[in-house]
């Protein structure tokens, strides 16, 4: 059975195609001057079918395109190392470099809360510490295991605990970048504390206490789906009109509320979560409704976005 197909097009050059595996049709990524190597093109695509090792030509473009990408992000890496060498950062700016670059990568920059609270945790964890003002490739093991367990000054061993993380994470960028060749934050230990107590979910005497304090009919509704849905704060007041729906018996969730800005100048935004796990679609019990209700009552008639 014949593979392929070559044509000459009115231009006088040369195109080839052939149904593939997937039963489309494919045309080489070009035209050609010569049939011989329309042909050629046309041969080695057969070869790639008999030795099982055929992906369509877009497919292939894709990854071709992918470690394009990865060569030019590494690149740039490269790039951004000779930078740093030229002139070696402290642990706290380059805490803040990493924590810049993070928010402008093309891919997967963190969000806005999420950089603040990094540069919270370096605020009150590096910033004017002994660790803080060493550069970069000072820094030993020694010096991590004095801040870390000497400091940092902290109030909780859990923001203790997320600084060094943060510590751990921008040291490993610093490897990353060649700045320096193994990372000082090797303690174990130090990311993980013991919890002071274990957490406690309400009793239902202590909702029904919650419910009898309350009278407005939105703080109802929020505190209903909070309790029976386990949504968090920020996503009980993300939720709009449209996610609600009353007919379905489902709440979805697709957005979060969170603060950002510096400590004395924070704002509230409505922004995506974090993860893709977060955004779903809940059902809603029997019994939440007449009260659901009662609240999409009270506000009347609702555009879609409200």
């Amino acid at each position: 059975m014949r593979f392929g197909y070559v044509r000459k097009l009115p231009s006088g050059r040369y195109q080839g195609s052939y149904l593939g595996p997937d039963g489309k049709r494919h045309n080489g990524p070009s035209t050609f001057t010569h049939k011989a190597d329309a042909q050629a093109w046309i041969t080695g695509e057969r070869r790639l079918v008999e030795y099982g090792a055929w992906t369509s030509p877009a497919a292939r473009a894709e990854a071709l395109r992918e470690v394009e990408q990865a060569q030019a992000e590494r690149a740039a890496a490269e790039a951004r190392a000779v930078e740093v060498l030229q002139n070696t950062p402290t642990v706290s700016e380059w805490i803040e470099r990493c924590i810049s670059e993070r928010q402008s990568r093309s891919r997967r920059p963190i969000k806005q809360t999420t950089a603040d609270n990094y540069r919270k945790l370096a605020r009150l964890n590096v910033t004017g510490t002994p660790l803080g003002g060493m550069r970069v490739t000072e820094v030993r093991r020694a010096d991590v295991h004095e801040w870390r367990w000497d400091g940092p000054p902290s109030r909780t061993r859990t923001q203790g605990a997320k600084a060094y993380e943060l510590l751990v994470s921008v040291f490993d960028d610093a490897v990353v970048a060649e700045l320096i060749e193994t990372t000082p934050c090797t303690l174990r230990g130090a990311g993980s504390p013991e919890r002071s107590r274990e957490p406690e979910s309400l009793s239902m005497e202590e909702v029904d206490r919650f419910f009898a304090a309350i009278d407005l009919p939105w703080a109802r509704a929020a505190l209903t789906i909070q309790v029976t849905c386990g949504l968090r704060i920020g996503e009980v007041l993300a939720l709009r009109a449209k996610d609600l729906d009353l007919e379905a018996g489902t709440v979805t969730v697709a957005g979060t509320v969170a603060k950002i800005g510096e400590s004395g100048q924070r704002s509230l935004v409505v922004q995506a979560p974090k993860t893709r796990a977060s955004l779903r679609t809940l059902s809603l019990l029997p019994d939440t409704m007449p009260e659901l209700r009662r609240w999409r009552r009270s506000l009347g008639e609702l555009k879609p976005t409200a």
